[in-house]
C-alpha cells in the first residue's frame, strides 16, 4: 500500500466527505491541490492491481447508478491516463456502466488510448458485455478503434462491427496490419463488405484481410461451413467488380485451392461463378485475370461434373493447382449433406448439357474502318449463360485486344470492339478480310466464327 503525507491523507479525508454527500465538485482537484505531487505525476497504471488511493477512493464513492454529472464531477481534472485506470478497475469496482453512461466521446478515446499504451486495454476488454463493448467502442475512431477491436475475439467481433459506421470501420481497418486484418475482415458478413467497398481505399484492407484468412483455410484441413463462409466474402467483394489492388491474385489462387473441399454449397458457388464471370466481363484492359479465369474455370468444371475434380484444379483458363484437400491421384467425392431442420446445402448437380455455344450473329466495321460492332447470342441451352472469349483476324493479324465476355442466358449482347492502329491502316488502303472468332467456355462444341470482307476506303 502506497504510504501517504498528512497533507495528503488529509486530502483523502475531505474527498471522502465531499463525495459522500454526493456533490462530488472538484474532489480530485481538491486532492491534487493538497497532496505532494500534482494530479498528472501520480501512479496511476492497474497493471499491477495497485490504482493510486486517490483515484481508488474516487471510484469506490462514485454511485453505480451515478448521473452525468456526478461522473464529470469525479473526473474533473483527471488525465486520461488516471481516467483509464479509473476504467480499467471500473469492472472489479461495479461501476463500468457508470463512467461510460457519464465520460464524453473525448475523454473516452483518450482514456482507450492511455489503457493500449500501457497493455492493459486487453484486459478490460475481456470483461465488458457486449452492450458495455458497444459503448465503449462507439465514439472511438482511426488508429485507436482498429487497434481495440483487434483485441476482440470473433465472437465480440460478431456482435460489435454491425454497430458501426462505414466511416468508423473503414477508418478503423486503414492503419491494422495484416494480421489484425485477417481477424476483423474475416468475420465481416457480405453486406458489410459491399458497403465497406463503396469507401475509397478499403479494397485493399478487405483483399489483405481475406487473403489471410483464405491462406489460414488452406494450411489446415478447413470444414464446408468455413469455406462456404468466405466464398460468400469473395463473392460480395467481386461483387464491386475485380479489384485492382496488391494481393487480389494470392487471394483468388488460394480460393480457388479451397473449391475442392468436399461438401460445399453448390447454391453458393453458382453465386459467386455468376458474379466472377460478371467482374471478369468488366475487368479493365491491361488487369491480370488469369487467377479469376481459373478460379471461374474450377467452379464451372465442379458444378458441371456433380463434384470436385481431383485437387481442385482448373480445366479451363489457368492450368491446374494442387492442394485444395485432395491427394493426386484419387477422386474428391462431396461429404453427404446432413439433413436437418434447417436447410441443408445442396448437392453438386451436373449441367443438363454441355453441347452449346455462343452464335455471333453480326459483324460490321465502321465505315472509318477503327472499330467494329459485333451481335452475339447465347442459347436456352446454356444452363448458366455463356463466358464467350472473342478473337479477331486480319491477314493473320490481331485484329483486336482479345476480350471475355458474359451473354446471359438466351439473350443478345452487341459490343463494339476497337481495331488495332495497324489493321485500322491496312483495311482502309487496301481492305480485307476480317475474321471473329467466339469460344464458347466449358462447352464440348468447337469455337464459332464469321468472317466479313472490308473493302477498301475510298
Amino acid at each position: 500500500m502506497h504510504s501517504l503525507s498528512r497533507r495528503r491523507a488529509i486530502a483523502l479525508i475531505a474527498a471522502a466527505a465531499t463525495l459522500g454527500s454526493c456533490a462530488l465538485t472538484t474532489a480530485a482537484q481538491a486532492s491534487a491541490a493538497t497532496s505532494d505531487a500534482p494530479v498528472s505525476s501520480y501512479g496511476a497504471s492497474t497493471r499491477s492491481g495497485i490504482l493510486d488511493p486517490v483515484l481508488a477512493l474516487l471510484l469506490g464513492l462514485l454511485p453505480a447508478n451515478a448521473t452525468v454529472a456526478q461522473v464529470q464531477s469525479t473526473v474533473s481534472g483527471l488525465t486520461s491516463g488516471q481516467i483509464g485506470s479509473l476504467l480499467g478497475a471500473a469492472p472489479a469496482a461495479g461501476k463500468v456502466d457508470a463512467l461510460l453512461g457519464g465520460l464524453t466521446g473525448t475523454q473516452l478515446t483518450g482514456a482507450v488510448g492511455s489503457l493500449q499504451s500501457a497493455g492493459d486495454l486487453g484486459a478490460l476488454l475481456g470483461t465488458l458485455t457486449d452492450g458495455q463493448l458497444g459503448n465503449l467502442l462507439a465514439p472511438l475512431s482511426g488508429s485507436t478503434l482498429g487497434n481495440a477491436l483487434a483485441l476482440l475475439d470473433v465472437a465480440h467481433l460478431t456482435s460489435i462491427l454491425p454497430g458501426l459506421s462505414l466511416a468508423q470501420l473503414t477508418n478503423a481497418l486503414a492503419p491494422l496490419n495484416s494480421a489484425q486484418l485477417t481477424s476483423i475482415v474475416g468475420v465481416l458478413n457480405p453486406g458489410q463488405i459491399s458497403q465497406l467497398l463503396t469507401s475509397p481505399g478499403a479494397a485493399t484492407s478487405i483483399v489483405t484481410g481475406l487473403a489471410g484468412k483464405a491462406t489460414s483455410l488452406a494450411g489446415g484441413a478447413p470444414s464446408a461451413a468455413s469455406v462456404n463462409g468466405l466464398l460468400s466474402q469473395v463473392q460480395a467483394l467481386l461483387g464491386g467488380g475485380l479489384p485492382n489492388v496488391a494481393g487480389t491474385s494470392g487471394l483468388l489462387n488460394t480460393v480457388r485451392s479451397l473449391t475442392g473441399v468436399a461438401g460445399l454449397d453448390s447454391s453458393i458457388l453458382n453465386g459467386l461463378l455468376g458474379t466472377a464471370q460478371t467482374a471478369l466481363a468488366g475487368a479493365p484492359a491491361g488487369s491480370d485475370t488469369a487467377p479469376l479465369q481459373s478460379l471461374i474455370g474450377t467452379i464451372g468444371s465442379l458444378l458441371g461434373a456433380g463434384g470436385p475434380n481431383p485437387g481442385g484444379g482448373s480445366t479451363a483458363g489457368g492450368g491446374s493447382t494442387s492442394g485444395g484437400g485432395s491427394t493426386p491421384g484419387t477422386t474428391v467425392r462431396p461429404a453427404t449433406a446432413v439433413k436437418t431442420a434447417a436447410t441443408a446445402p445442396t448437392a453438386y448437380t451436373p449441367a443438363a448439357s454441355t453441347r452449346y455455344r455462343a452464335k455471333i450473329s453480326s459483324v460490321k466495321v465502321a465505315r472509318n474502318r477503327r472499330s467494329a460492332k459485333l451481335t452475339l447470342s447465347c442459347p436456352s441451352a446454356a444452363p448458366k449463360g455463356c463466358l464467350v472469349t472473342l478473337k479477331g483476324v486480319v491477314s493473320g493479324k490481331k485484329a483486336f485486344a482479345g476480350k471475355q465476355i458474359v451473354i446471359l442466358r438466351n439473350a443478345r449482347k452487341t459490343l463494339t470492339m476497337k481495331l488495332t492502329s495497324s489493321v485500322a491502316k491496312r483495311l482502309k488502303k487496301k481492305g480485307g478480310s476480317l475474321k471473329v472468332s467466339a469460344a464458347t467456355s466449358f462447352s464440348t462444341l468447337a469455337a464459332v466464327s464469321k468472317t466479313v470482307r472490308v473493302a477498301r476506303k475510298r
